[in-house]
């Protein structure tokens, strides 16, 4: 859990995100991925198929990033028109986004389908939804043009849109006319193809079809790309595509599997402008922010961090927005206690160490990253395939008691407090299976935050006068040793003391030494 200086120092992310990394290669970027063809204004929205893809069905454009060094600062006054006939009376909201949130930007009142968002300095400037009284949406673009008007039907919010001052909304209106139309046929060829069997003609009638559908789809993105190469609209548009699935291959002619999803990987944020700021206040770069680290990276502690450091190379010491904002996001995607993931400090460890230091974090009020550094220092000395911190403390008969001590196969560090009720239901767990496991397990318990008569009675109530009891009234003795973020925390460390599990239930440390045992 952060500490209060600390939280100041995260960007908000509430949301937690699941992840399933598929066994076979190839499969993992179609789960993912989907078809990696139809990429909507929200940037990184995909249909989902199993239908293999090529770079023929990928290409998305080949107009060159613009590096409009574009500000997402407003540009007023502003006066946003919409109008909408057959709509409700009533109130329609300006829904913002930045970076991870959504926010009410301006409110507006509806009257005969007709309404205005006004101000006088402007709004900032990147990707809005307009939020009618009926519940249903509109999507817009708010750039350097900030006086122009929307109009539509109810019944048809997207075919019925036309605008007027804002070449922005113009070519993106005209994309999404292109897709609503687009999309049946690409639905219906989609599903064929899941019908049909490789290698047949009906199935590479299909595919030429699909082939030829998403051609289409390119040059008419080109097309618009082509008229205002440097807009909002371009670099927005831009940004949401996926990269080609290249073809590579192996020897005997079968695909290389590694290889497209390392090439797939080192491109994927390459239609990104990190000049322009105006992405963060879009959907765009927090999806493909998601997916790159949470799903197209193995969820291991030093896949993330190399991931995390190749992004962040990309904007260090150029994009300061983007920096912060990738920086902070992994970091906190990976908090303790805030992830499923094992060892999610070593993450934290290393981003923390590289990135929030006094030269970089330039948001950080004074003392913040000195607090951060030193949780990280708390962090680093109990992390897994490290050796396991010695702790000597004193039993209940006053004796030293040393983990490196142990000469069991397996050494169980475990870490309660005797009134903690997760404690209480873990302790009685952990000793059935000690006894189980008594001629490989030895269980190192470390008393924290009590006193001692509450210690001693524990001991005895719960049972566990043979395990290796100590307690330390200073908490000197276990002081940055093995990180503790909320009890019971448990550890295995195997016979050489080398730390092999930690965060774990007993059930998982069961596991794991089996897994160990072969």
């Amino acid at each position: 859990m952060l500490k209060a200086g600390e939280a100041r120092l995260f960007a908000t992310e509430g949301a937690k995100f699941g992840y399933f990394w598929p066994k076979n290669k190839i499969m993992r970027i179609i789960s993912f991925l989907g078809l990696l063809l139809l990429c909507w204004s929200c940037g990184e929205q995909a249909t989902t198929s199993n239908t293999p893809t090529s770079p023929a069905t990928v290409k998305a454009s080949t107009v060159a990033i613009s590096n409009n060094n574009a500000t997402d600062e407003p540009a007023g006054p502003a006066e946003i028109g919409v109008e909408v006939s057959g709509m409700e009376d009533g109130r329609m909201i300006l829904v913002g986004f930045y970076e991870t949130e959504q926010y009410r930007a301006d409110t507006a009142s509806m009257r005969q389908g007709k309404g205005t968002f006004k101000r006088a300095e402007g709004y900032k400037q990147g990707f809005y939804i307009i939020s009618l009284p009926n519940r249903s949406t509109l999507q817009i673009l708010i750039g350097e043009d900030q006086q122009f008007t929307i109009r539509s039907a109810a019944d048809d919010l997207v075919m019925a849109t036309e605008l007027s001052g804002s070449q922005d909304n113009e070519l993106l209106y005209e994309n999404l006319k292109f897709q609503e139309n687009l999309n049946p046929r690409f639905l219906a060829v989609s599903n064929d193809l899941k019908t049909a069997q490789p290698g047949t003609p009906e199935y590479d009638q299909f595919k030429k079809e699909q082939d030829a559908l998403t051609a289409d789809r390119n040059q008419h993105l080109n097309a618009l790309y082509e008229q205002a190469p440097n807009s909002l609209f371009t670099s927005f548009k831009r940004a949401g595509q996926n990269p080609d699935l290249r073809d590579f291959r192996l020897k005997d002619g079968s695909p290389d599997e590694d290889a497209q999803i390392q090439a797939y990987k080192m491109e994927f944020w390459d239609n990104v402008d990190f000049s322009d700021e105006r992405l963060l206040r879009s959907p765009v770069i927090i999806n493909k922010l998601k997916r790159y680290i949470t799903q197209l990276t193995p969820q291991n502690p030093d896949s993330i961090a190399v991931s995390a450091d190749r992004l962040i190379a990309k904007v260090e010491g150029k994009y300061p927005k983007y920096f912060k904002f990738f920086a902070n996001w992994v970091a906190l995607q990976y908090q303790p206690t805030k992830t499923t993931l094992m060892d999610a400090e070593a993450v934290m460890v290393h981003m923390v160490q590289n990135y929030f230091t006094d030269e970089k974090a330039f948001w950080a009020q004074p003392g913040e990253v000195q607090g951060l550094q030193q949780r990280a220092a708390e962090m680093q000395a109990s992390l897994i395939n490290k050796q396991g911190p010695d702790v000597v403390s004193t039993d209940p008969n006053g004796k030293s008691r040393s983990i490196y001590e142990m000469d069991n196969d397996y050494v169980v560090v475990y870490m309660y407090n005797p009134e903690c009720e997760h404690c209480q239901e873990e302790t009685p767990i952990l000793k059935d299976f000690s006894i189980r496991y008594k001629d490989k397990v030895g269980v190192f318990a470390i008393a924290i935050d009590t006193d001692d008569t509450k210690w001693r009675n524990y001991i005895k109530k719960a049972g566990i006068q043979n395990w290796t009891n100590v307690y330390d009234p200073t908490n000197r003795s276990i002081y940055a040793k093995y990180f503790v973020d909320k009890t019971p925390e448990l550890y295995l460390l195997d016979k050489n003391k080398v730390i092999i599990g930690k965060n774990l239930k007993t059930f998982q440390a069961e596991e794991l030494i089996k897994r160990e045992e072969g």
